[in-house]
């Protein structure tokens, strides 16, 4: 992202077309240079791009949207799931920020738990290697790159963001989307995104018996009460209709 603003940069005159540069992460501004304005998807993003100095009035908070689209349930007798146990689904790139090697540390603490694990990346071989040494290999299935997350989400009891480091955190607000509850660990974007035990449950980062015991607590009337809060904070702030409007506000104000 921040490379593509900073290639249009250059093709770009800077006296002509409203150049606006997007910040989904924690960028440096010299790939922004020439922009007239910058979006930052968080709050957190945006007192970040003030506090390097871009001028007030041309910082934008436009937070991202999900789809709300449902799916049925995909059969856990496909990925050899039994029908009974509580499952876990965590999604994302296979990479050390995502910190699933702290999320199968906490399987390893819950054992009537299992795991579906949607994502590809460079950490797959260690995690699997992981999953085997801790003796959890039997209940955690590694799915690839999945575009079919509906589905997942539909089968599953509890949506997990491990990440140690996270701008922004969008499967919370697809687990909202799909009234599924969410733990999450700590990290930037899911501490502004989650209010703990409302809408989701909060655990430190890089604590896998504190994610365990948070995972533990989700069910009954609390996970009916996360889904519940959640699905009405993703109404009000993230759903397609509402960011959209944002957006073609944003697009009208920028072009006066």
């Amino acid at each position: 992202m921040s490379r593509a603003t900073e290639i249009c940069s250059r093709v770009l005159p800077h006296a002509g077309p409203v150049h606006v540069g997007r910040m989904g992460g924690y960028y440096k501004l010299k790939y922004f240079r020439k922009c007239h304005h910058l979006i930052g998807n968080t709050m957190g993003m945006i007192r970040y791009i003030g506090e390097l100095g871009w001028p007030k009035n041309n910082i934008h908070y436009l937070p991202n949207f999900v789809s709300s689209s449902r799916s049925p349930a995909l059969d856990r007798d496909l990925l050899t799931t039994p029908g009974d146990v509580p499952l876990l689904l965590a999604l994302g790139r296979l990479h050390t920020n995502k910190a699933f090697d702290v999320l199968l540390n906490a399987v390893a603490l819950l054992p009537d738990h299992w795991l579906w694990i949607a994502g590809s990346g460079p950490e797959e071989r260690a995690l699997r290697i992981q999953a085997r040494e801790l003796g959890i290999e039997k209940r955690v299935r590694f799915l690839g790159w999945r575009q079919d997350v509906a589905p997942l989400f539909a089968s599953a009891d509890v949506c997990v963001c491990a990440s140690r480091a996270e701008p922004l955190g969008n499967v919370v607000i697809e687990s909202w989307a799909q009234e599924v509850p969410v733990v999450a660990a700590a990290a930037a974007g899911p501490s502004e995104l989650i209010t703990h035990e409302v809408d989701g449950l909060l655990c430190p980062t890089n604590d896998a018996s504190q994610m365990a015991q948070a995972i533990s607590k989700v069910h009954g009337t609390m996970a009916q009460g996360l889904c519940a809060e959640g699905w009405q904070k993703y109404q009000k702030f993230f759903s397609e209709q509402i960011v959209v409007d944002k957006y073609l506000q944003f697009f009208d104000l920028v072009k006066q």
